[in-house]
Protein backbone atom coordinates (compact mmCIF):
# COMPACT_ATOMS: atom_id res chain seq x y z
CA UNK A 1 0.00 0.00 0.00
CA UNK A 2 1.26 3.41 -1.01
CA UNK A 3 0.03 6.89 -0.14
CA UNK A 4 0.08 8.80 -2.70
CA UNK A 5 -0.64 12.82 -2.34
CA UNK A 6 0.28 16.75 -2.37
CA UNK A 7 2.74 17.85 -0.63
CA UNK A 8 2.76 22.04 0.20
CA UNK A 9 6.64 23.21 -0.03
CA UNK A 10 7.27 26.69 0.87
CA UNK A 11 9.58 28.72 -0.88
CA UNK A 12 9.76 32.54 0.03
CA UNK A 13 7.19 33.08 2.97
CA UNK A 14 7.08 30.60 6.41
CA UNK A 15 3.72 29.14 5.73
CA UNK A 16 0.62 29.55 3.88
CA UNK A 17 -3.33 29.12 4.62
CA UNK A 18 -4.69 25.86 2.85
CA UNK A 19 -8.57 26.96 2.62
CA UNK A 20 -10.42 24.10 1.24
CA UNK A 21 -9.26 20.81 -0.31
CA UNK A 22 -12.08 18.84 -2.08
CA UNK A 23 -11.45 15.20 -3.39
CA UNK A 24 -14.46 14.22 -6.14
CA UNK A 25 -14.03 10.76 -6.62
CA UNK A 26 -15.77 9.43 -9.79
CA UNK A 27 -15.93 6.15 -11.45
CA UNK A 28 -11.54 5.66 -12.48
CA UNK A 29 -10.47 8.81 -11.09
CA UNK A 30 -10.17 11.87 -8.41
CA UNK A 31 -10.54 15.25 -8.96
CA UNK A 32 -8.84 17.44 -6.29
CA UNK A 33 -9.56 21.17 -6.09
CA UNK A 34 -7.42 23.28 -4.09
CA UNK A 35 -7.86 27.04 -2.94
CA UNK A 36 -5.92 28.99 -1.21
CA UNK A 37 -5.62 32.54 0.23
CA UNK A 38 -3.38 34.81 -0.39
CA UNK A 39 0.12 32.70 -0.39
CA UNK A 40 3.03 34.43 -2.35
CA UNK A 41 5.30 31.68 -4.06
CA UNK A 42 5.45 28.39 -3.00
CA UNK A 43 5.66 24.79 -4.64
CA UNK A 44 3.36 21.85 -4.92
CA UNK A 45 4.32 18.18 -5.51
CA UNK A 46 1.73 16.67 -8.04
CA UNK A 47 1.07 12.77 -8.64
CA UNK A 48 2.79 11.11 -11.01
CA UNK A 49 0.27 10.76 -12.97
CA UNK A 50 -1.76 13.90 -12.85
CA UNK A 51 -3.37 15.26 -15.85
CA UNK A 52 -6.11 17.83 -16.68
CA UNK A 53 -4.34 20.69 -14.24
CA UNK A 54 -6.15 24.31 -14.60
CA UNK A 55 -4.73 26.78 -12.52
CA UNK A 56 -6.14 30.09 -12.05
CA UNK A 57 -2.62 31.87 -12.13
CA UNK A 58 -0.40 32.25 -15.49
CA UNK A 59 2.70 33.19 -13.15
CA UNK A 60 3.35 29.42 -12.69
CA UNK A 61 6.38 26.61 -13.90
CA UNK A 62 5.78 23.47 -14.70
CA UNK A 63 8.69 20.86 -14.05
CA UNK A 64 7.55 17.46 -14.24
CA UNK A 65 5.25 16.95 -11.68
CA UNK A 66 6.61 20.15 -9.74
CA UNK A 67 4.20 23.34 -9.97
CA UNK A 68 6.10 26.16 -8.63
CA UNK A 69 3.66 29.34 -8.43
CA UNK A 70 3.50 32.74 -7.57
CA UNK A 71 0.02 32.86 -5.48
CA UNK A 72 -0.32 36.62 -6.03
CA UNK A 73 -3.79 36.48 -4.35
CA UNK A 74 -5.96 33.89 -3.72
CA UNK A 75 -5.07 30.75 -5.86
CA UNK A 76 -7.36 27.90 -7.47
CA UNK A 77 -5.71 24.30 -8.14
CA UNK A 78 -7.50 21.92 -10.08
CA UNK A 79 -6.04 18.38 -11.51
CA UNK A 80 -7.50 14.32 -12.16
CA UNK A 81 -5.09 11.62 -10.78
CA UNK A 82 -5.78 7.72 -10.93
CA UNK A 83 -3.32 7.32 -7.67
CA UNK A 84 -5.67 8.23 -5.00
CA UNK A 85 -8.04 5.21 -5.51
CA UNK A 86 -6.87 1.08 -4.67
CA UNK A 87 -10.16 -1.12 -5.79
CA UNK A 88 -10.06 -4.54 -4.14
CA UNK A 89 -12.24 -7.65 -4.43
CA UNK A 90 -14.60 -5.72 -1.45
CA UNK A 91 -14.82 -2.29 -2.84
CA UNK A 92 -12.47 0.56 -3.13
CA UNK A 93 -9.62 2.38 -1.07
CA UNK A 94 -9.69 5.79 -0.88
CA UNK A 95 -5.62 7.08 0.43
CA UNK A 96 -4.29 10.71 0.54
CA UNK A 97 -0.99 11.61 2.78
CA UNK A 98 -1.28 15.60 2.41
CA UNK A 99 0.80 18.49 4.23
CA UNK A 100 -1.64 20.65 2.91
CA UNK A 101 -4.70 18.85 4.97
CA UNK A 102 -3.68 20.71 8.35
CA UNK A 103 -5.84 23.06 9.73
CA UNK A 104 -7.73 23.07 5.99
CA UNK A 105 -11.39 21.93 5.22
CA UNK A 106 -10.92 18.74 3.62
CA UNK A 107 -13.93 17.20 1.68
CA UNK A 108 -14.16 13.65 0.00
CA UNK A 109 -16.86 12.76 -2.71
CA UNK A 110 -17.52 9.38 -3.08
CA UNK A 111 -19.12 8.06 -6.55
CA UNK A 112 -22.87 8.15 -7.63
CA UNK A 113 -24.26 4.59 -6.29
CA UNK A 114 -21.42 3.60 -3.80
CA UNK A 115 -22.14 3.43 0.14
CA UNK A 116 -19.78 3.48 2.99
CA UNK A 117 -18.83 0.02 4.20
CA UNK A 118 -20.92 -1.35 7.09
CA UNK A 119 -17.65 -2.05 9.24
CA UNK A 120 -16.34 1.52 7.34
CA UNK A 121 -12.97 2.75 7.98
CA UNK A 122 -13.13 6.50 7.97
CA UNK A 123 -9.21 7.44 9.09
CA UNK A 124 -9.56 10.89 10.53
CA UNK A 125 -12.50 10.12 13.16
CA UNK A 126 -13.82 13.63 13.47
CA UNK A 127 -15.90 13.81 10.70
CA UNK A 128 -19.44 14.70 9.94
CA UNK A 129 -21.82 13.12 6.84
CA UNK A 130 -23.92 14.63 4.45
CA UNK A 131 -25.50 13.95 0.82
CA UNK A 132 -26.62 16.01 -2.00
CA UNK A 133 -28.96 13.86 -2.68
CA UNK A 134 -27.06 11.30 -4.70
CA UNK A 135 -23.68 11.31 -3.41
CA UNK A 136 -22.09 10.59 0.40
CA UNK A 137 -19.83 13.66 1.06
CA UNK A 138 -17.37 13.19 4.13
CA UNK A 139 -16.09 16.29 5.52
CA UNK A 140 -13.56 17.34 7.95
CA UNK A 141 -12.88 21.05 9.32
CA UNK A 142 -9.98 22.45 10.65
CA UNK A 143 -8.23 19.30 10.38
CA UNK A 144 -5.12 17.90 12.38
CA UNK A 145 -4.13 15.02 10.48
CA UNK A 146 -2.33 14.98 7.08
CA UNK A 147 -3.40 11.00 6.48
CA UNK A 148 -6.96 10.67 5.52
CA UNK A 149 -8.72 6.73 4.67
CA UNK A 150 -11.78 5.62 3.93
CA UNK A 151 -13.57 2.54 2.52
CA UNK A 152 -16.05 2.31 -0.07
CA UNK A 153 -18.51 -0.17 -2.59
CA UNK A 154 -20.80 0.06 -4.72
CA UNK A 155 -22.26 -3.67 -3.72
CA UNK A 156 -23.87 -5.12 -0.33
CA UNK A 157 -21.52 -4.76 2.20
CA UNK A 158 -19.22 -7.61 2.87
CA UNK A 159 -16.45 -8.54 5.29
CA UNK A 160 -13.70 -5.31 5.56
CA UNK A 161 -11.45 -7.76 8.02
CA UNK A 162 -8.16 -6.85 6.38
CA UNK A 163 -8.57 -3.13 5.40
CA UNK A 164 -9.42 -3.08 9.32
CA UNK A 165 -6.55 -4.80 10.48
CA UNK A 166 -4.75 -2.18 7.97
CA UNK A 167 -6.60 0.79 9.40
CA UNK A 168 -5.93 0.20 13.46
CA UNK A 169 -2.18 -0.88 11.98
CA UNK A 170 -1.78 2.47 10.70
CA UNK A 171 -3.35 4.24 13.64
CA UNK A 172 -1.31 2.49 16.35
CA UNK A 173 1.98 3.80 14.53
CA UNK A 174 0.89 7.01 14.48
CA UNK A 175 -0.25 6.53 18.34
CA UNK A 176 3.54 4.85 19.27
CA UNK A 177 4.77 8.06 17.66
CA UNK A 178 3.77 10.50 18.84
CA UNK A 179 3.40 9.01 22.37
CA UNK A 180 7.37 8.26 21.72
CA UNK A 181 7.97 12.00 21.05
CA UNK A 182 5.81 13.14 24.24
CA UNK A 183 7.85 11.14 26.47
CA UNK A 184 11.59 12.17 24.65
CA UNK A 185 10.42 15.73 25.19
CA UNK A 186 10.02 15.40 28.69
CA UNK A 187 13.02 12.67 29.61
CA UNK A 188 15.45 15.13 27.34
CA UNK A 189 16.56 17.60 30.05
CA UNK A 190 17.21 14.61 32.62
CA UNK A 191 19.84 14.58 34.65
CA UNK A 192 22.34 12.20 34.92
CA UNK A 193 21.12 10.38 37.88
CA UNK A 194 17.52 10.78 36.60
CA UNK A 195 18.17 8.93 33.34
CA UNK A 196 19.33 5.96 35.50
CA UNK A 197 16.60 5.31 37.09
CA UNK A 198 14.13 6.03 34.18
CA UNK A 199 15.91 3.40 32.66
CA UNK A 200 15.51 0.88 35.23
CA UNK A 201 12.35 1.14 35.78
CA UNK A 202 11.55 0.88 31.94
CA UNK A 203 13.38 -2.64 32.74
CA UNK A 204 11.79 -3.09 35.89
CA UNK A 205 8.39 -1.20 35.41
CA UNK A 206 7.82 -1.66 39.27
CA UNK A 207 9.68 -2.01 42.54
CA UNK A 208 10.54 -0.70 46.15
CA UNK A 209 13.11 2.02 46.88
CA UNK A 210 15.22 -0.31 48.81
CA UNK A 211 15.63 -2.26 45.46
CA UNK A 212 16.85 1.13 43.51
CA UNK A 213 19.30 2.06 46.57
CA UNK A 214 20.64 -1.31 46.32
CA UNK A 215 20.94 -1.79 42.51
CA UNK A 216 21.83 1.54 41.19
CA UNK A 217 24.25 2.46 44.10
CA UNK A 218 22.15 6.30 44.64
CA UNK A 219 22.10 7.20 48.39
CA UNK A 220 18.53 7.06 50.13
CA UNK A 221 18.43 10.43 50.51
CA UNK A 222 19.40 11.54 47.03
CA UNK A 223 16.92 8.72 45.45
CA UNK A 224 14.21 10.21 47.28
CA UNK A 225 14.79 13.90 45.86
CA UNK A 226 15.36 12.50 42.17
CA UNK A 227 12.08 10.80 42.64
CA UNK A 228 10.16 14.04 44.17
CA UNK A 229 12.08 15.53 40.84
CA UNK A 230 10.67 13.06 38.39
CA UNK A 231 7.29 12.68 39.82
CA UNK A 232 6.89 16.57 39.84
CA UNK A 233 7.14 16.34 36.06
CA UNK A 234 5.10 13.13 35.86
CA UNK A 235 7.41 10.67 35.09
CA UNK A 236 6.70 8.15 37.74
CA UNK A 237 4.07 7.32 40.58
CA UNK A 238 5.15 6.48 44.11
CA UNK A 239 2.98 4.41 46.37
CA UNK A 240 2.94 4.75 49.89
CA UNK A 241 3.24 1.07 51.64
CA UNK A 242 4.16 1.71 55.50
CA UNK A 243 8.06 3.15 55.26
CA UNK A 244 8.37 2.14 52.16
CA UNK A 245 7.82 3.31 48.50
CA UNK A 246 6.71 1.54 45.48
CA UNK A 247 7.82 3.06 42.15
CA UNK A 248 6.24 2.32 38.83
CA UNK A 249 6.46 4.55 35.43
CA UNK A 250 3.52 6.54 34.76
Amino acid sequence: MKYIGVFLVLLLIPFTFAANIEYDIQEKKTFVSMSFEEVGYFNIELPNDFTELTINSDDYVLDDNYLIINGDGATNIRFSSKSFIEKTSQGSLFISKDSNHLLSNVKVIIPEGNSLMEDKIIFPKEYSLSTDGKRIIIEWNNLDKEEILLSYSGKSSLNFYYYIIAALFFVSIIYYQNHKKKREDKTQNLFREEKKIMKYLVKKKECWTKEMVRDLGISKVKLSRKLRSLEEKGLIERIPHGNENRIKLK
